[in-house]
């Protein structure tokens, strides 16, 4: 049994709504993002903390309202359950936690969610809980050339229309993903040399009638032809240990959401032109194993 509490992150600024209150509870404690994830992770005994950050916002930003998040939550998981409650764990104590005592995360992030998290554990200092390990998932640690090719759109149009170069037309996120500002990113937030990262890769090729086929070709033309998922590219998902690449899944498909017209669509498409159905890969599962194998190391 894992050993740590899990707390899963997404903060997707390509794909949610933009969140001007991102920082109230019960916007941030209500989230049908993980949709399935969460229910399936607390039926095998793991102790999940769902969290969301602003969305659009700087990793910066983001980063902070996730620590205060997870501290808050945390600190009610402290005052109110015994050590083995948490961590459901017969090895643990069945006493509370000290005051002072900092309860273990592993945290798991989707997209973006990645780099909230590597910020959170590089720099910022004095975290009232201990940080296990950080599993990321089609995270563009090394940017994304989706956002490249959206960046440099708008300062094409911001040149066109005499716009004040200084002023930012899209919201910090966008900047913060592109592969030039990664790559300061990386150099600038080392790996704790205590925390155990982990990483999984997306690959897929879409039909034409697929949300991602736009962004796909884009990231494939700019990278020279590496697979991704129609956000971020296999090469660009490898931080810490490279668990693996899925096959035949979408950047939506690794958080088990779908776009239900579309899909419907898409199964009604494929049927009237006698092709083959493929099978949604097991995500569910795919996130259970994920907590298996984070169980079997210690964590």
């Amino acid at each position: 049994m894992i050993r740590a509490s899990i707390v899963t992150n997404h903060s997707d600024s390509f794909m949610e709504e933009a969140d001007d209150e991102g920082m109230r509870s019960d916007a941030i404690v209500h989230v049908d993002y993980w949709i399935g994830i969460r229910e399936a992770l607390e039926a095998r005994g793991c102790t999940v903390i769902t969290a969301k950050v602003p969305s659009f916002d700087s990793i910066e930003r983001r980063a902070t309202v996730l620590n205060s998040f997870i501290d808050e939550e945390l600190g009610k998981l402290k005052r109110t359950s015994a050590k083995s409650e948490v961590y459901n764990s017969e090895e643990a104590s069945s006493r509370s936690f000290k005051k002072e005592e900092k309860v273990k995360v592993n945290l798991i992030a989707h997209s973006m969610g990645g780099l909230d998290c590597r910020y959170l554990i590089s720099k910022i200092p004095n975290k009232n809980f201990e940080v296990s390990s950080l599993t990321t998932i089609s995270t563009p640690h090394h940017g994304s050339e989706m956002a490249d090719y959206v960046v440099s759109l708008f300062n094409d149009i911001s040149q066109s229309f005499d716009i004040n170069a200084k002023k930012q037309l899209l919201p910090p996120a966008f900047y913060q993903l592109t592969t030039d500002y990664c790559s300061k990113f990386n150099k600038t937030t080392p790996n704790d040399p205590h925390v155990a990262y982990f990483s999984y890769g997306a690959c897929f090729t879409p039909s034409w009638y697929n949300m991602f086929y736009m962004p796909w070709g884009v990231i494939s033309n700019l990278s020279g032809g590496v697979p991704n998922d129609g956000m971020v590219s296999i090469e660009s998902a490898q931080w810490g240990k490279y668990m693996g690449t899925l096959d035949n899944v979408d950047h939506s498909d690794l958080i088990n959401w779908k776009n239900r017209l579309q899909k419907e669509f898409q199964f009604r498409l494929q049927g009237a032109l006698k092709k083959p159905q493929n099978r949604d890969i097991d995500i569910l599962n795919f996130y259970l194993k994920i907590t298996e194998d984070l169980a079997a190391l210690g964590f």
